[in-house]
């Protein structure tokens, strides 16, 4: 295991805190388990000798028993608690609740006597992958099924056919294993009872299968932007009593003092969660674990993890000039050697050669100006950009191309990245209201609502008119990235003159509570006064909403204003 990974290890050991295992034949005293091996004796014959012969297994009454002990203690020794519930028939049901907030699920296939096709197994599954409505969430989840039984790749088979109406077709790194998104399900052998044949590529005792566990979530989740959440995630946890020391019982008069003194109650809601987001907030920047698991360290450690030659040289290759006449970064004269007319080496192949040359010789240099691309700006790096003309540096802006190995693949993740570093992301399923932010569409048209948040409340029951701006499709120049349902890009159209006014009709009889959606539709009135549904379709976060307002209002409110050119001149 790589630098990368061990890192990564540390990372996924910090976060995970608990595990639970459902098994009806557990056991925690071992001077409890009765002997599951039956040996068979050899017989004389033939080309065979009284002497033993190799061991065969036979069905058992205590063929799936697991050493809870055993398993609790190796979890431990990682600091993970792990809790074994030894169910009757009658209290499987009760668990779920339980079983939803765990890091970590351990499931025997046969749950119940008198059942096959692991069909309590696969009930349980189902439950710990739906929320509390009964949807299906795509949570950080591992699910091992660990089981006696044979033929384990029929049991996972069979799990993913019940699972197929709940959740799309799952990636499958090995025959025994199925990823959907944060979703892992796998399935091991019970080393100590598995009959013949044996299930050999997941065979494991109780002590093995926790190094095994680990290692899967690190498959599962090892990565620059996942390390940063579960590093961020593992710090929250661990300084809960210090957030609840911080929002003690003492301040409710201070709250309720603040409620009853202001003119609409329902602000000091929102008061109190925006306080709190502070101070989680505080509390992240000011961990020096987070703030390393992005450091040029660990992206270091990343590149040596996950690029090989061909990633060396597609990021190096064409595109980039390694070091440029006058400009050279420290050692470079005896790095690479290249004709002074940079246009030759761009059309030639004597760079990529040379690359390729290099990372056999001189890996480390190699790594020294991939580490001087991820630390300095892009126009100012001392390996600079091949300049045909300044234009096209300016507009470059999907650098990921040079980084990920499909460009089709590349596009996507950089959509992805945009909606999450623009849009709030919708983790339950309140309903959406109108306001400053809020994207809604109508007809193939797609507005933004730019009224400000105060006024998004504090409205009476009735018809009242919200201010819009556009948003145009645009491939070249765009601001935004939308799915609806696939990717879209849009320009927002935000001169003074393109403000569009929407009357919206407004039930609540509350004038505390903003403008629902029901069921996503918004209800508008138009010229004739006629009902027209508007959708809702996405929220800015915040700060991109007011930055768009911000514009805007800069834009109303500009001054045309006539002087002396005598003075305007002076003031160039």
């Amino acid at each position: 295991m790589n630098e990368f990974l061990e890192y990564s290890k540390g990372v996924i050991t910090d976060f995970l805190q608990t595990v639970v295992v459902v098994d009806d034949e557990a056991f925690l005293d071992e001077a409890c388990q009765t002997s599951m091996l039956t040996e068979l004796p050899a017989t004389v014959g033939r080309g065979v000798t009284s002497k033993r012969i190799e061991q065969t297994f036979v069905e058992s009454d205590n063929l799936h028993q697991l050493n809870a002990k055993k398993l609790s203690d190796t979890f431990a020794q990682k600091g993970l608690l792990c809790t074994t519930l030894r169910p009757t028939d009658d209290e499987i049901n009760t668990y779920k609740n339980v079983l939803k907030k765990a890091d970590i699920v351990i499931l025997d296939w046969k749950l119940k006597s008198e059942e096959a096709d692991g069909k309590t197994a696969k009930e349980l599954i189902k439950s710990i992958i739906q929320d509390t409505d009964g949807n299906t969430q795509k949570s950080l989840r591992n699910i091992v099924i660990y089981s006696g039984e044979n033929n384990l790749q029929e049991k996972i088979e069979s799990v993913k056919n019940d699972l197929a109406g709940e959740l799309e077709e799952p990636k499958r790194p090995d025959e025994y294993s199925l990823v959907y998104d944060n979703l892992q399900i796998k399935i091991y052998a019970k080393k100590a009872t598995q009959r013949k044949p044996l299930d050999t590529s997941v065979l494991k005792y109780e002590d093995e299968l926790v190094e095994s566990i680990i290692n899967d979530f690190i498959n599962q989740t090892a990565g620059l932007v996942p390390n940063m959440a579960l590093q961020s995630l593992a710090e929250l946890r661990k300084n809960t009593h210090k957030i609840l020391g911080v929002f003690s019982k003492e301040l409710d008069e201070a709250y309720l003092s603040h409620r009853i003194m202001l003119p609409n109650s329902y602000d000091s809601e929102l008061f109190m969660v925006n306080i709190l987001i502070s101070e989680l907030e505080a509390l992240l920047l000011n961990s020096s674990n987070v703030m390393t698991s992005l450091a040029i360290e660990n992206i270091m450690k990343w590149v040596d993890e996950n690029f090989n030659e061909e990633d060396y040289v597609r990021l190096l290759h064409n595109e980039f000039v390694i070091c440029k006449d006058g400009n050279k970064p420290e050692g470079a004269k005896d790095f690479f050697s290249y004709p002074s007319n940079v246009q030759t080496l761009k059309q030639g192949t004597n760079l990529l050669d040379l690359l390729k040359e290099k990372l056999d010789s001189d890996k480390e240099k190699v790594t020294e100006l991939i580490k001087k691309l991820f630390t300095e700006n892009l126009e100012k790096t001392e390996c600079k950009l091949i300049k045909q003309n300044e234009k096209k540096l300016k507009k470059l802006h999907d650098f990921s191309k040079k980084i990920y190995k499909s460009e089709q693949s590349a596009q996507e993740i950089e959509d992805k990245f945009a909606i999450l570093s623009t849009l709030t992301t919708k983790y339950m399923n309140p309903k959406p209201y109108l306001t400053l932010g809020t994207i809604i569409k109508k007809e193939g048209s797609y507005y933004l609502c730019i009224i400000p948040r105060c006024d998004a409340v504090r409205k009476q029951e009735g018809e009242h008119s919200y201010p819009f701006l556009k948003l145009k499709e645009s491939q070249d120049k765009f601001s935004l990235v939308i799915k609806d349902p696939n990717y879209k890009k849009f320009k927002i159209m935000d001169k003074p003159e393109e403000l569009i006014m929407i009357k919206m009709k407004k039930d609540n009889v509350d004038s505390n509570i903003p403008l629902y959606a029901n069921e996503l539709k918004f209800i508008g009135i138009d010229e004739l006064d006629s009902e027209i549904e508007y959708t809702w379709i996405a929220e800015l976060k915040r700060e991109k909403a007011q930055s768009i307002l911000k514009t805007f209002s800069d834009k109303f409110s500009r001054v045309g204003y006539n002087e002396s050119e005598y003075i305007r001149r002076a003031a160039l």
